[in-house]
């Protein structure tokens, strides 16, 4: 029993020794204590053992026994923070292979779907905006708009003026003064009062006696320009210009009815050599009227009224100048001279109605 003690008390001084130094383990500890004490060597009498020995070989087993827990404790503390870390590795490994293998068999398993391209739809046009109307309140007129308004009234009610008479009886005076026919001078005042038919049979008689007679061809040309046949009487017209190419009437016939770019200089040039001519004033007063060049054309118009103030058609194409350019007093006073000389019988063309009305417009 005192073996038995006596082996427990040096167990603990060796770890306290153990505890004292820490450079020794327990595991030398126990090997040395185990190398002193020696295997016990059985012997063949002991069976016959006293019992000391028998106490003195359990106390040696004793302490063999715990030898091997002291080191395995030691151990255990020295790789306790290696085991935690290699354990929380192997957990991480395990999740993170668990997760991939999840997401693999769920990837599998559901069908592949092919989404068509996105297209944005068409945006519709923005709607035209709604005009709204406002009724404005009607503002009092002042006295320059009561003016134009009756000036527009007037305008759309009135007439329009009248157009210059382009083929205007001319005094036809006769060319051939050593055998004057009598006939010539009865078929002019039949011409002057309008009796056309009557002045052409006359005019006719005079060309079968003489196919040269200038003052016949001269009326039966006016005559077919008053009468719209252009055609014959550009012949006479021409046949006149053969004989005598500078004749004034013939001339001013022929600007008339065939007008080129060289009819105002050549008009101007025979006027330089007869101003006295009513038809050659006329005929330029025509270009410049054709033209719009209105108070060009009233020079010569008033030049040609001068030379024949008797001319009813001559006063109504200076009324009509007067007209356009905005001079109504003296536009009115020729305008009325005209129907005055046209008288009952007035020319061909001259539309009487029309002209009373312009007077009465522009008298107001």
């Amino acid at each position: 029993m005192s073996l038995l003690l006596d082996a427990r008390k040096k167990s603990q001084q060796a770890l306290s020794a153990h505890g004292a130094d820490g450079g020794r383990s327990r595991n030398e500890l126990s090997l040395e204590e185990h190398t002193k004490s020696g295997p016990a060597k059985p012997g063949p009498d002991s069976a016959s053992s006293s019992p000391e020995d028998k106490a003195r070989s359990a106390g040696k087993n004793l302490f063999g026994a715990k030898s091997p827990v002291a080191s395995l404790a030691s151990g255990s503390g020295i790789n306790r923070n290696l085991l935690l870390a290699l354990g929380g590795t192997l957990i991480l490994i395990i999740g993170g292979g668990g997760y991939l293998w999840y997401v693999d068999s769920a990837t599998s398993s559901q069908p592949i779907i092919t989404r068509a391209p996105f297209t944005a739809a068409p945006v519709p046009a923005p709607a035209p905006p709604q005009k709204t109307v406002v009724a404005e309140a009607a503002a009092p007129a002042s006295a320059d708009g009561a003016q134009q308004a009756k000036l527009a009234s007037d305008a759309q009610h009135a007439t329009k003026k009248p157009v210059p008479q382009s083929g205007a009886r001319i005094r036809l005076k006769p060319q051939q003064t050593d055998l004057i026919d009598p006939l010539i001078g009865n078929a002019y005042l039949a011409y002057r009062s309008g009796k056309l038919g009557e002045a052409r049979q006359m005019y006719l008689e005079v060309l079968g006696k003489d196919a040269q007679n200038i003052d016949a061809l001269l009326g039966l040309a006016a005559i077919s320009q008053q009468l719209g046949e252009d055609g014959f009487a550009t012949q006479y017209y021409l046949r006149v210009l053969t004989m005598d190419p500078r004749n004034a009437v013939a001339n001013a016939g022929m600007s008339a009815l065939s007008m080129d770019e060289n009819s105002e200089s050549r008009l101007k040039n025979l006027l330089r050599e007869q101003r006295d001519s009513a038809a050659l004033h006329s005929a330029l007063g025509n270009i410049y009227a054709g033209q719009s060049r209105w108070a060009e054309a009233q020079s010569s118009y008033f030049n040609a009224y001068t030379l024949d103030s008797k001319n009813a058609e001559l006063a109504l194409n200076l009324a009509v100048s007067l007209d356009h350019q905005g001079q109504p007093k003296l536009a009115a006073q020729y305008y009325q001279r005209a129907l005055d000389l046209a008288g009952g019988n007035p020319p061909r063309g001259f539309d009487h109605a029309q002209i009373s009305q312009r007077v009465q417009e522009l008298t107001r």
